[in-house]
């Protein structure tokens, strides 16, 4: 057996830099579920997210958040996860809605609760 080439002092678990500022979780069984609904969801989130409002924020498609609501879409963000909550969107909710919930205000523009 030929030695190992890692050194001793060569880590492991090495923090790499992500391409994007966030990421928005979106639940492949709920989209599966809804059809050609839950497709318009993602596809309605994906072109929001290309307008750059929010900076670069990557649309990640995952397993089962073992919610499963009835005719919803479940989306989560590391800002909604941190809070310890989900997203539960219906079909007729608009993308910016639904990325402002997650994600907050677009960049440049104040928070609604703060503007006075």
């Amino acid at each position: 057996m030929a030695p190992c080439s890692k050194s001793v002092d060569d880590p492991i678990i090495r923090p790499a830099r992500t391409p994007f500022v966030a990421a928005v979780l979106v639940c492949g069984k709920c989209s599966r579920k809804l059809g050609s609904d839950g497709k318009a969801i993602r596809k309605g989130l994906k072109r929001a997210l290309k307008s750059r409002r929010w900076g670069k924020v990557r649309l990640i498609q995952t397993r089962c958040f073992s919610l499963c609501p009835k005719r919803r879409q479940v989306v989560a963000s590391a800002r909604s996860l941190a809070a310890g909550r989900l997203l539960v969107v219906g079909v007729n909710v608009s993308a910016d809605q639904t990325l402002e919930y997650l994600l907050g205000p677009p960049q440049g523009e104040p928070a609604e609760g703060l503007a006075r």
